[in-house]
């Protein structure tokens, strides 16, 4: 090329301008450490320390190193009461640190608080930059950062959203410390979510992980679209707690030397944990879904129905058999976890002193004497006796199916102590349910009702219960009880009656009681009666669907299991 070419001289004219650009970045470079947030600060601190008879410090980065904890935290730039030099009042960067039971020196900034440690800016250090995940904690849920090490709450409020998350039943779906449901996420590491992995479109105001956690409380299905979680109604002051509960699921790998006592004690001996009361259980891993008083709910957004389990119909009809057995195999395939077991989350005894508490939720027995005692209503006991007794027992007491004879001279519950029990208690492998929602004055009618029915010829002894018939039964399941519990019985607004957890808890006669009387305030009727919808079963009508539903749905295709 030869020197007159325009092309030449264009090209250094560039080199020359891209060379003057090149220094004077680099004589502009060192003057960025010169004007940082830290120098200013420290400068700041320096000017206060002389005004307070404080010995100034020399101007430079400040770090805590730890590799043993993978920790280099250089927020004592900047945060200097809580390093090495001596606290001076008139910034709050310069104040101590809160007493605390260990040397905030020895354990870094970070590991209790979050953020970039190596960060030497206010936002890259708090976490609130791009490709960070880690955001530091708000000072409201700042004591959520000792979960990062303690297995036990080690402060008042912590302690406080512990409490409130057993009370809200956040274990019967998730698991923390091998304790709860597997129904939804594991949450050891909960506090550590990173922010990239969150979609924010559903949450207003900050994009934090504690605004995150919050609204996510609140409205699940509103924050993650599909969300089967529960929504718990809260107030503002409860939600606050409980995302300070789940900021604290944090725990991280320590070295021995750094496990607090509490940690040592539950990961490296093995303590016992201690023995949940029967309400603390229920709490902790059952009014999630049912409800704190065991009430049941239809959740906005949820497919199915959660039971109303302290409802007097159901408690009466269910054994404690029935109900251990549920807690223990739960429900596979839906809502219902397995809780006890060999490698459940409940111990042996707080699976009979929680069916203990849901049994106390239902009305309890009068006493014997109680009832002996009540005034005689001749009118009561005859009405009660064809609302309630008729259709398994006959209007006359002859006996069906279904239910044993009454009126013949050898009946074995003629007895008033007989028939106080079967009223108190049931009778076991029969369709007949216990009757606790009978105050002393309905059981006093009930029973002079029956004692004084005329006696007609026949062996009460001789009397059984009849098996009925699957095939007969198959075709009135369609027509009375597909339309809530599915055709195929895998469950809607109803319980999932082929489902293998139910199956192995159900009989004939559970399915006919509960057929028979239906659960009040609930979808189910009781269909012994005329309804809206339907009208009154027969005794072989109501005997011939349980037998179909207690022989597990015959024709129903596996998957309804």
């Amino acid at each position: 090329m030869r020197p007159g070419d325009a092309g030449l001289g264009w090209l250094v004219r560039v080199l020359a301008a891209v060379s003057v650009v090149f220094l004077a970045a680099l004589a502009v470079a060192p003057l960025g450490p010169y004007f940082a947030e830290w120098r200013r600060a420290q400068q700041r601190y320096n000017a206060l320390a002389g005004a307070n008879g404080a010995r100034p410090i020399p101007v430079a980065l400040q770090q805590i190193w730890k590799p043993e904890l993978g920790i280099t935290d250089r927020c004592i730039s900047c945060h200097l009461g809580m390093g090495e030099s001596a606290p001076v009042a008139g910034d709050p960067l310069f104040r101590a640190h809160p007493t605390i039971p260990h040397d905030a020196l020895e354990f870094g900034c970070t590991s209790c608080h979050g953020g970039q440690g190596r960060a030497t800016t206010r936002e890259a250090a708090h976490g609130f930059v791009s490709h960070w995940d880690q955001q530091m904690l708000p000072r409201e849920h700042v004591e959520a950062g000792c979960g990062t090490c303690h297995n036990d709450s080690p402060t008042p409020r912590l302690a406080e959203a512990e409490a409130l998350a057993l009370r809200k039943g956040c274990l019967g779906c998730h698991k923390v410390d091998g304790r709860g449901g597997d129904e939804a996420p594991v949450l050891d590491t909960a506090g550590l979510k990173p922010i990239g992995d969150l979609n924010f479109s559903g949450v207003p105001g900050e994009q934090t992980l504690a605004n995150y956690m919050r609204r996510h409380l609140l409205d699940p299905a509103g924050v993650v679209a599909g969300s089967l979680m529960v929504p718990q109604p809260v107030t503002a002051a409860e939600a606050d707690l409980l995302t300070t509960w789940v900021l604290s699921l944090r725990r991280r790998p320590l070295p021995a030397e750094y496990l607090p006592r509490d940690r040592v004690r539950r990961t490296l001996l093995a303590e016992t944990r201690p023995l949940l009361s029967g309400e603390a259980a229920f709490g902790a891993y059952c009014s999630g879904c049912h409800g704190p008083k065991g009430q049941g709910a239809n959740y906005g957004g949820q497919p199915t129905r959660f039971p109303a389990i302290a409802s007097p119909d159901f408690l009466d009809v269910a054994s404690n058999a029935f109900l251990e057995g549920t807690i223990t195999n739960g429900r596979p395939g839906r809502r219902m976890p397995p809780l006890a077991g060999p490698n459940g989350t409940l111990r042996p005894e707080e699976l009979t002193s929680i069916v203990g508490y849901l049994r106390s939720l239902g009305p309890s027995v009068p006493p014997r004497a109680e009832v002996e005692a009540a005034r005689p209503d001749p009118a009561l006991g005859p009405e009660l006796y064809r609302r309630d007794c008729a259709i398994c027992h006959g209007p006359s007491g002859e006996g069906t199916a279904l239910g044993s004879p009454l009126a013949t001279a050898d009946a074995p519950a003629r007895s008033r102590d007989r028939l106080y029990e079967a009223l108190a208690r049931g009778v076991a492998g029969t369709a007949m349910p216990a009757y606790r929602i009978y105050d002393a004055a309905m059981m006093r009618a009930v029973t002079d009702a029956v004692i004084g029915l005329s006696r007609i010829d026949g062996s009460g002894a001789a009397w059984r219960q009849a098996p009925g018939s699957p095939e007969r039964g198959g075709g009135l399941y369609g027509r009375h009880c597909a339309g809530c519990h599915g055709d195929r019985g895998q469950g809607k607004t109803g319980t999932s009656l082929a489902n293998s957890g139910f199956q192995q808890v159900t009989s004939l006669g559970y399915v006919a009681a509960m057929v028979a009387r239906g659960r009040a305030d609930t979808p189910m009727p009781a269909f012994r009666l005329d309804g809206v919808n339907h009208s009154a079963l027969t005794a072989d009508e109501i005997l011939d669907i349980s037998a179909f539903v207690a022989a597990g749905l015959p024709g129903a295709p596996p998957e309804a299991r």
